[in-house]
């Protein structure tokens, strides 16, 4: 990312050359130079996935072989709006 009151010289911290770069995570979010949000929403997708994942691991102990698997909706409303909260 690039900075308009910097100039375009070489920058070495530590003796280690930094150099330019397009993409940084900023609150947590992803941000890029082209504001392209495939990676951030492909990034939010897998979060919520492996949510649900976890949650369903959770949920197969509990059943019975005789009864109907009775979800609390409170556990999907969590489950799905996890994506938007990260």
């Amino acid at each position: 990312m690039m900075n308009g009151r910097v100039s375009d010289a070489p920058f070495s911290l530590g003796g280690t050359n930094i150099s330019e770069y397009s993409s940084c995570m900023y609150l947590g979010r992803e941000v890029n130079m082209a504001n392209d949000q495939a990676p951030e929403l492909n990034r939010r997708k897998r979060a919520a996935w492996g949510a649900f994942r976890t949650s369903k691991k959770s949920r197969r102990g509990r059943r019975t072989s005789d009864s109907t698997p009775n979800y609390p909706a409170p556990l999907f409303l969590l489950v799905l709006t996890y994506a938007s909260e990260t």
